[in-house]
């Protein structure tokens, strides 16, 4: 009834937006699935690492799978591991591990375009020596339409890190983490000692004060 009033009255009948059905959706979900192809992931994380010393990780994924610049330009020092992978034009990478501190340095998100070099880098620190693993999780985020979204993860990527001793990391950090006591422990025998010698020392002080006022100078006998 709407519409046939405003084509009365010369204007154009309101343009609904078709809702997308769930069939649609599976519907392009399988398409975007076809479009996942095949490139290229490097992985850098250094074997051995010092406690308390951050160190710097990079992935880099591009869907040229013969790219001669993969390896230019890494900030991190490990050996690059390089594998075939599958590629989507939306695609995540974090990284983890138990007993590390680790900082994203970039989005977890991006795009992979289909020329080019898309990178992931994160500032890795351990806080404890041993072997330790850190797990870099790859996974491709298919979007359908604008309501829907799917993500698909590759295989994890295990690397074991020898981590050494920093006798001088770890004392900072036991001090850090115990200056109540460490203070308690050092000032409180100390005023103890200046308590002790002050009283055995002030009444001698004191006699020795009264003698030399009673005393006559040289000069005056």
């Amino acid at each position: 009834m709407l519409q046939a009033m405003q084509a009365e009255e010369g204007e154009s009948p309101v343009q609904r937006k078709p809702i997308e059905s769930k069939g649609n959706a599976a519907i392009q979900l399988y398409q975007s699935l076809e479009e996942i192809g095949w490139g290229t992931i490097l992985f850098n994380p250094s074997r051995t690492m010092k406690v308390g010393q951050t160190n710097r990780i990079e992935c880099r994924i591009t869907r040229d799978e013969m790219n001669k610049a993969l390896t230019e330009g890494l900030k991190g020092t490990g050996d690059p591991n390089i594998e075939k992978t599958q590629v989507s034009w939306n695609m995540g990478a974090t990284l983890g591990g138990a007993n590390f501190t680790i900082r994203s340095l970039s989005q977890t998100e991006q795009i992979i375009p289909a020329k080019g070099i898309t990178e992931w880098s994160w500032g890795v620190k351990p806080e404890k020596s041993g072997e330790h693993d850190l797990q870099l999780q790859v996974y491709m985020k298919l979007i359908v339409g604008d309501n829907f979204e799917a993500a698909k993860s590759l295989p994890v990527i295990d690397e074991t890190i020898n981590v050494s001793v920093n006798p001088v990391y770890t004392s900072q950090v036991f001090v850090v983490k115990n200056w109540k006591t460490i203070l308690t422990a050092c000032v409180i025998p100390l005023l103890i000692w200046f308590g002790k010698n002050y009283v055995e020392l002030k009444p001698e002080e004191d006699k020795k004060t009264k003698q030399e006022q009673v005393a006559p100078t040289k000069g005056q006998e």
